[in-house]
């Protein structure tokens, strides 16, 4: 009677046991990792450890809307239509580490993978939360030089985030002053009293420049940056003072006296900054000018050479 007990349960326990080992065993070990969070890009790492008997797998990593993934490893490639991040087919069950950086508007997202061994799909267990606090931008710096003279020269030094993918840069001047001699195909926005530069499709650092000129006066000077959507103040200096003599030499020579027709002469350089000057010449009552140089006219009523 033992003997046919033994022989109806044996097989039973069995198959009891091999059902349970093949039910749970897992196909690899992994988990996701996220570090640098609270920067403007968080690094995630996915460390994919597959068992001896896997023979292919693949590895998909799904962000929410608003992240965007970069230096993406092993081959991988974001498919930006559905949201996902892949990797593989991998025709061996070697052991490897998925790394890429995210990027996106300030706030907390939650990040799911999966990874398929031999067609049987496994969740991606470890960190899920990814956490924006960005600055998007190292340093944003204004200098201005030659202060006190005619055209006070303003620079600004941009030095994005090496993650950035594009940029531009806007200074804005107040009523009485006006750019000049704007760099890197910056452009005066008149109507808006703007300086703007870009849009830069690279994250590439740049030093703008330009000068002001405008009344005698001190002047207050503001700008930003938008670093792919984000937006910082430039810092530095604020205040351009103009104190303006618009010329460096104005002088009068009279050759020839004491003859019949002697030679006015009259020496005019303009700083830089003069966009448009007049000269005119007041004559008593019995001198006639005659021989007027650079297209000057004798305005006899107001006996005035212009």
């Amino acid at each position: 009677m033992k003997y046919q007990i033994k022989l109806r349960l044996l097989p039973f326990v069995c198959l009891m046991v091999m059902s349970f080992v093949f039910s749970n065993t897992a196909h690899a070990d992994f988990i996701r990792t996220i570090v640098d969070n609270g920067s403007c890009a968080p690094f995630v790492s996915l460390k994919i450890t597959p068992n001896e008997s896997v023979k292919a797998y693949n590895v998909e990593e799904t962000l929410p809307d608003g992240l965007i993934p970069s230096n993406i490893n092993e081959n991988g490639y974001w498919d930006s239509s559905k949201h996902k991040i892949r990797w593989g087919t991998f025709l061996d069950g070697n052991s490897r580490t998925f790394t890429y950086k995210v990027t996106a508007p300030k706030g907390n997202y939650s990040v799911t993978g999966k990874a398929s061994f031999d067609g049987k799909n496994e969740d991606i267990t470890g960190d899920v939360k990814a956490t924006i606090k960005c600055t998007p931008y190292v340093s944003m710096e204004r200098t201005i030089a030659d202060n006190q003279t005619c055209s006070p020269s303003v620079s600004l030094e941009i030095t994005p985030y090496e993650t950035v993918k594009s940029y531009n840069v806007e200074e804005m001047l107040p009523v009485g002053l006006m750019a000049l001699n704007i760099s890197e195909n910056g452009r005066w926005d008149a109507v808006n009293r703007k300086v703007k530069w870009g849009t830069f499709p690279d994250g590439n650092i740049r030093t703008l420049t330009y000068q002001v000129s405008g009344n005698n006066g001190v002047y207050s000077v503001s700008g930003k940056a938008s670093f792919d959507g984000h937006t910082g103040s430039i810092t530095g200096d604020t205040e351009a003072a103009i104190e303006c003599i618009p010329y460096v030499t104005l002088e009068r020579t009279i050759t020839n006296n004491q003859t019949c027709t002697p030679l006015v002469s009259v020496e005019v350089k303009p700083t830089n900054s003069v966009s448009a000057y007049n000269v005119e010449y007041i004559l008593p009552e019995g001198l006639t000018p005659s021989n007027i140089s650079d297209n000057g006219q004798w305005d006899a009523l107001n006996r005035k050479v212009k």
